[in-house]
Order: structure tokens, then sequence, then C-alpha cells
């Protein structure tokens, strides 16, 4: 006779303090690790703009040796925004396209770059557009980015805002904004930079509020953005070519350091 044994069969199941404990786990791994991703999606944005920069710093070397040395530059002929000064115009214009969507600062003219730099179109990731507070003029810049604005989310070091300086070291010998101006790269030969490795070419917008900055008006340095707006950091495109992120210093630091020069030597001395 063949006797067979009745087995039993558990069901297999979480108690609730087990699905508490594993819920609890799950939340501690994505607060560990979502502050992490973030700050990879971020720093993956800053990589591309800071190729970004090295692209448009091939185009102005290329630039520079087809025009016997000389920075890109318009003329009082060609500037895209007449009402605007040829220093604006440089600054803002001479790279990007004109799909801009903002009126009044559309231009169907090539810039003076665009034979170097094909399509491209020169935005960055972290363009935030204008930061109440900044000092900046809001009916300009509240219906988009820098990019949407000008075509462009950089700008070209042609010079720098002078009030604390008090006088205009200018050869156009016209104002720009409400007070007198210097020239750092604009009508300038490449050949004659003196430290090509430190003086800054172009950044993001950053270096606009850092021109607030040195007009006399240190309360909106605070608003410097993209980048990291409480550390002040932008990536800066030198006149050698290469591009780094940067921390702008404080006063009296934030025009000459061992890190950047925002002018040229002729303005401290």
């Amino acid at each position: 006779m063949i006797l067979f044994r009745r087995t039993r069969r558990y069901s297999v199941a979480f108690t609730l303090i087990e699905l508490l404990v594993v819920v609890a786990i799950i939340a501690i791994l994505a607060s560990l690790l979502l502050p992490a991703l973030a700050k990879a999606k971020t720093s993956g944005k800053k990589a591309v703009c800071n190729s970004n920069m090295k692209q448009m710093g091939i185009a102005v070397l290329l630039y520079v040796s087809d025009n016997e040395s000389m920075f890109p530059i318009y003329s009082n002929a060609n500037r895209p925004t007449p009402h605007n000064s040829l220093y604006q115009n440089v600054r803002h214009y001479i790279w990007g396209d004109n799909r801009n969507q903002v009126s009044g600062f559309r231009n169907e003219a090539k810039r003076p770059l665009t034979p170097y730099m094909g399509e491209f179109v020169p935005e960055c990731p972290l363009d935030g557009g204008y930061q109440t507070g900044s000092g900046l003029d809001s009916t300009l810049y509240t219906k988009g980015n820098f990019y949407d604005v000008y075509g462009s989310s950089y700008a070209f070091q042609a010079c720098i805002l002078d009030r604390i300086k008090g006088e205009s070291i200018s050869s156009l010998g016209e104002p720009w904004g409400s007070g007198p101006i210097t020239e750092v790269l604009y009508n300038y030969a490449q050949d004659r930079v003196k430290l090509p490795s430190q003086q800054v070419m172009a950044g993001d917008f950053t270096l606009i509020y850092a021109d607030y900055f040195i007009y006399g008006k240190p309360q909106h340095f605070i608003y410097t953005q993209m980048h990291h707006p409480a550390d002040f950091v932008c990536n800066m495109l030198f006149v050698d070519g290469h591009a780094d992120e940067i921390k702008m210093r404080a006063p009296p630091e934030h025009l000459v350091n061992p890190d950047y020069r925002m002018v040229r030597p002729d303005y401290i001395d």
C-alpha cells in the first residue's frame, strides 16, 4: 500500500512593515541619486556651452586671419540695428542667426561671422534670459531668453561701461547707454593683445551683468545668472581661443586678476 503525504502550501506575501521598509529605502536612494543626476545634467549643459564658445573662438580666429589681424567690427553703413551704437552692435550681433523672435532686433543681413560658423547657432542651454533686479531694461528682455532677443546667448567683449573710471576711452565719440565707455577689443588687432590667454574675448550674458557691476551698481552683480547665480560663475572665451568656466571676482579684482582680464592693459596703465 502506497501512502501519500499531504503537503501544505503556504502563500508568500510581504507584511505591511516590510513594504514600508522597502518604500523607505527607495525614498532614501532617490534622495541621494536625484541631486547627483541634476548636477550631472547641469554639468552636461555647461559642457555644451563650453563647446559653443570654442566653436565661436575658432570662427573669430578665422575671421581675424582673413582681415589683417582685426577683430570683427561693424561700420555705420552695415550695422544691423542703426538705433544702437556700433559698440552694442558688435557686442551682440557679430555671431548667431537672424531667427530671433523679438521685434526690433531682427536683421536680415548676414552677421560678420556667419561665413565662418555656417548653420551653427550659439545658444547656451542655461540661458535663462532676463532676471528681475539685474538693472537691465525689462522691456527688452521679458519676451524670451537672450538668444531670443539677440539671436545668440553670448556677448563679444567689445567694450565695458566706464562710470567708475569716470572717462571715456573711445575712438567713436558716441555714447552707449547713459555713460562713458571704454573700448576693449573694438577696432583692435589680435597681435596687439599682450596676454591673449587671459584677455576675455567673449562670455555668456553674465558679462553684461558684470558691466553693470563695473558701472557703479554693485547691487546688480548679485543677479548674475546662467551658470551659477550664487557664485557668479560663467563661461569665458579668451583671445587665444580657449574657453573655461570662471568665477568672476569681487572688487577690486573684478577687472584684472590671475584668472582673467576684462579690460586691456592700457585701461589700468
